[in-house]
């Protein structure tokens, strides 16, 4: 049968920031007899302070790796990761924590668009913040474009920009009678 692996992978570093969810880890590997059972490979667990080390997300990697691209990190926030060996029954001694800072990302879309005629060539909008902001919201940016049957006319943008989070709700004007359009709000950071 299988028993706890002895050993956890040494000298786990971050090596690079990427980008908002992304970073490059490192590590030296475990020997093959401390996994004592076959070797699957490792886990990489993965939180943010707001989420405590016990809501994890864990990344499988597998077992010749020495480095790997995780793409699972929360932007804007101080992230936590550490590094363990695993068998096909147990899992190994964890490593060290690294702990270290994402920059902001891009928003996630908004969740609710309204969008309410006002007479024959205007619209109200009126919208929700995102549910993943992945930064400090800084405002809104609101595009459309005219329909015709299948046919998209040029994307437009809407000026000037809302500079305020506070603000949803905006009034898109100066639009041809009798058309259809199709509009877009996304959230900025």
């Amino acid at each position: 049968g299988e028993d706890k692996p002895l050993e956890a992978p040494r000298n786990f570093t971050v090596l690079n920031v990427v980008d908002a969810k992304q970073a490059l880890l490192s590590w030296i590997p475990v020997s093959e007899e401390s996994v004592r059972g076959h070797f699957k490979g490792y886990k990489i667990q993965t939180w943010t302070e707001g989420e405590g080390e016990d809501n994890y997300r864990e990344i499988i990697i597998k077992n010749d790796a020495k480095q790997a691209l995780v793409q699972k990190f929360t932007p804007d926030a101080e992230n936590f990761a550490r590094i363990l060996v695993f068998n096909e029954r147990y899992n190994g001694p964890p490593s060290n924590i690294v702990q270290f800072k994402t920059p902001e990302g891009v928003p996630s879309s908004i969740p609710l668009l309204e969008v309410f005629p006002l007479g024959s060539s205007s619209f109200h909008l009126k919208w929700k913040k995102p549910l993943q902001p992945n930064g400090k919201l800084t405002g809104y940016r609101i595009y459309y474009q005219q329909v015709n049957g299948t046919e998209l006319y040029e994307l437009m943008e809407r000026k000037p920009n809302i500079e305020d989070p506070k603000i949803m709700t905006a009034k898109l004007a100066g639009l041809k009678a009798d058309s259809k359009y199709r509009v877009h709000v996304r959230a900025t950071t």
